[in-house]
């Protein structure tokens, strides 16, 4: 009984009747919802994604016979067929907009909709009955460029492309992107009738073939990102309708030359024309009451924030106006022409990225009146010899003085109580005093300071101590910061329980490490970068980490942490206890030519082998699961990666810049296809012919033909003995258009001959 009650249940929820919601009648089917009737007045429409909580998939036959107010109608993505005359005789409709997952419209669908000018379709061209456009004298049907199964007409109605993608809210359009292949674009002041209101996020993101863009007059607002990333963007005109302009909106438009700002602008956005390298000056109309040009320097009226310095003028030294109190983010990014900028006493804040890539900055005072200094405020300043900080700034943030490679003094103000992650990162720095306000120091903060010899630290700091120029925390229990200028081996003391993130990230002098048993944490990246690093040793008491010939691993040898990148080896052959290969455990190792992966692998880190350029080939035993990201990038070397197994999970950019590397699967193995992480796939299946003359002994050798694969490379081996399986190579070779044949001139010599084929 209970069976036979969840099936009657089940049918009757399969088909319910007809239900009314508001402006709606519809049927229920299937959990999906079919609009059988449109009962509502309005004169902009569009069909709903859900009703009750249900999609709504279907139109039905003259579903929209009482549509005498309608003139413009959405058709929504869950929708996938419209009925036979479901808008049919909507005199007064103009526009009609249909989503990407229509498949079928039916005949008569739009019969006598005598106004409607434009049917816009988002998706594929779907099935349509010859008349559903009947009497539709003044209709083009317009469809995006990329879409498929378009002719020149549809339905008997003129097709053209487009290149605008958008959306309607409340009967105005909203351009939303761009499928057009560059050049110069305009903006329309309508579609189908309907007027185009504003540029959405991201709209013409990375158009990088874009070269001018003209926006009509009925635009109010440009989106965040709306022109990110247009390298080639010469020209915008900005109508003198918009009010605003987003976050980004042309940030990095590199080709970009002059902006002018109309009086209708009371809002631009955080680095709205950042690095824009090009750009000579930015002009504000006279009757703006929001913001202010002051010889082409964009601020706000009352000139209290600097929002855009033009990259490109021809002023070497600014002085920045007295009165401004903040320096916005990006205020002078990629302004490589200055020298020196003057910072008034009036200023308390400096942005983020405010001085980003000032190439040709030299120096910089920054006034006692300045409390805050954003995240890479100088960044990549590379030729900023100095910098006086002589306020009240508490923070040296996030990269904020990351690549000034020419800043090899820096006085760390005793005002600071907190340096960031790479605030002082790839700096020519030399040596560093810790005052001993500094409570907080986050890892990497002095990553890849190459010439960096010693940290130093005031005694009277309760947070951190110095040990032979070497940071550690006040215990000296942790190691934080090893200065990467110190050339030759370092021995960490015994009491040291943990090392840092990043620790001796890119010490490139270091030549050797021995840790001590006390250490029980190893962070992320410690030595990563360590090009002079030939061996790291562990004490034989530490009961977490083990070094074996000069390999580190986790004590049990599950996990390969850490091979030393300058050890003289060419070949190495992973233990068999090793399950995981760890994050960039043999990156910039330059000498592996070859590495053995055991078949206890099942996991290859992120960048695990990244750089190795002297690897030539690899192979990838059938127990690893996952391949981490760029795990085997830049092996220029690299010709041949052969796969044991079905597909592992990876990430796209497995092989990047490995232009030579071919990857070989084996017969019966699953999820390959012509290409794997981008890389070429080839089934590698050689096969020894046993049968036909050339088996056997040929004028005293004994041989046979060898067939696979086009091109794929086999390498022939012996044996004499199968229990004690001493194999020898015996031929390396191509099977050059899918066969070879091999012969042995020396197998009279044995009394016994075992033949195998293998990769090489």
């Amino acid at each position: 009984m209970k069976t036979s009650f969840k099936l009657l249940l089940v049918l009757a929820l399969l088909a319910l009747p007809a239900a009314v919601e508001a402006q709606w009648n519809y049927t229920t089917t299937n959990g999906t919802i079919a609009i059988t009737e449109y009962t509502g007045s309005e004169s902009v429409l569009t069909i709903p994604s859900t009703i009750n909580g249900l999609p709504v998939t279907s139109i039905g036959g003259a579903a929209f016979v009482s549509c005498i107010n309608l003139t413009s109608v959405t058709v929504g993505r869950t929708v996938t067929s419209i009925g036979v005359s479901a808008f049919a005789s909507c005199n007064n409709l103009t526009n009609v907009t249909i989503g990407t997952n229509v498949t079928s419209i039916g005949d008569w669908a739009f019969y006598n909709c005598t106004s409607l000018t434009g049917v816009y379709f988002q998706g594929n061209a779907p099935s349509v009955g010859p008349n559903a456009f009947y009497g539709d004298n003044n209709t083009t049907v317009y469809y995006l460029l990329g879409t498929t199964g378009w002719g020149p007409t549809f339905a008997g109605r003129p097709t053209v492309p487009t290149q605008l993608t958008y959306r309607i809210n409340n009967g105005t359009i909203t351009i939303t992107g761009y499928t057009g292949s560059g050049g110069a674009v305009t903006i329309p002041s309508t579609i189908y009738g309907l007027p185009v209101t504003s540029i959405g996020v991201g709209a013409f993101l990375n158009c990088l073939s874009l070269t001018s863009v003209t926006i009509s007059a009925s635009v109010t607002s440009i989106g965040d990102e709306a022109f990110y990333l247009c390298y080639s963007l010469t020209s915008a005109t900005i109508p003198a309708s918009v009010t605003s302009i987003g976050n980004y909106a042309f940030s990095r438009c590199s080709s970009l030359t002059s902006v002018t700002i109309p009086a209708s602008v009371t809002s631009i956005g955080n680095e709205a024309f950042s690095g824009c390298s090009s750009l000579n000056a930015i002009t504000v109309d006279a009757l703006n009451s929001t913001y202010i040009g002051v010889a082409g320097v964009l601020f706000n009226e009352a000139q209290t924030t600097l929002i855009q310095y033009p990259p490109a003028s021809a002023v070497t030294a600014y002085t920045i106006p007295h009165g401004v109190t903040n320096i916005a983010d990006g205020a002078f990014q990629n302004s490589a022409r200055l020298t020196s900028v003057t910072i008034p006493s009036s200023v308390t804040s400096i942005g983020n990225y405010a001085f980003d890539s000032c190439s040709s900055l030299t120096n910089l005072a920054i006034p006692a009146s300045v409390t805050s200094i954003g995240s890479s405020a100088f960044y990549r300043c590379t030729r900023l010899t100095s910098v006086t900080i002589l306020g009240n700034v508490t923070s040296i943030r996030y990269g904020t003085f990351q690549y000034c490679s020419s800043l090899t003094n820096f006085t760390i103000p005793n005002s600071i109580t907190s340096i960031g992650v790479y605030a002082l990162a790839e700096t020519g720095l030399t040596n560093v005093a810790i005052p001993s306000s500094v409570t907080n120091i986050e890892n990497y903060a002095f990553e890849y300071c190459s010439s960096l010899t010693a940290i130093m630290v005031d005694t009277l700091n309760s947070a951190y101590s110095s040990l032979a120029g070497i940071l550690f925390n006040k215990s000296q229990t942790t190691l934080i910061q090893y200065p990467c200028g110190k050339a030759g081996g370092y021995t960490i003391p015994n009491g040291v329980t943990n090392i840092g993130d990043g620790a001796f990230q890119y010490c490139t002098r270091l030549v050797r490490i021995t840790i001590p048993s006390s250490v029980t944490d190893i962070g992320d990246n410690a030595f990563i970068g360590c090009s002079s690093l030939s061996a790291i040793t562990v004490d034989a008491l530490n009961s977490t980490y083990t070094g074996v010939a000069g390999v580190l691993f986790n004590e049990a040898q599950t996990t390969l942490i850490q091979y030393p990148p300058a050890s003289a080896a060419t070949s190495y052959t992973i233990p068999n206890s090793v399950t995981n290969i760890g994050d960039r455990a043999f990156q910039y190792s330059t000498s592996l030519i070859s590495v053995t992966i055991p078949s206890s692998v099942s996991s290859i880190g992120n960048y695990a082998f990244s750089g190795c350029s002297s690897l030539t080939s690899v192979t990838i035993p059938a127990s690893v699961r996952s391949i981490g990201w760029d795990a085997f990038g830049f092996c220029t070397s690299l010709n041949a990666v052969y796969f044991r197994s079905n597909t592992p999970s990876i990430v796209s950019t497995l092989f990047d810049f490995d232009n030579f590397a071919t990857v070989y699967y084996l017969p019966g193995t699953t999820g390959w296809d012509l290409t794997f992480g981008g890389r070429p796939a080839v089934l590698w299946n050689p096969q020894v012919q046993t049968s036909g003359a050339s088996f056997g002994v040929q004028t005293n050798r004994f041989g046979f033909t060898i067939t696979g694969t086009t091109d794929i490379p086999i390498v022939v081996e012996a044996c004499t003995d199968l229990a004690s399986a001493s194999w020898i190579s015996l031929q390396t070779c191509t099977l050059t258009n899918g066969s070879i044949y091999f012969s042995d001139p020396q197998w009279t010599n044995y009394p016994c001959r075992c033949y195998r084929l293998r990769s090489p």
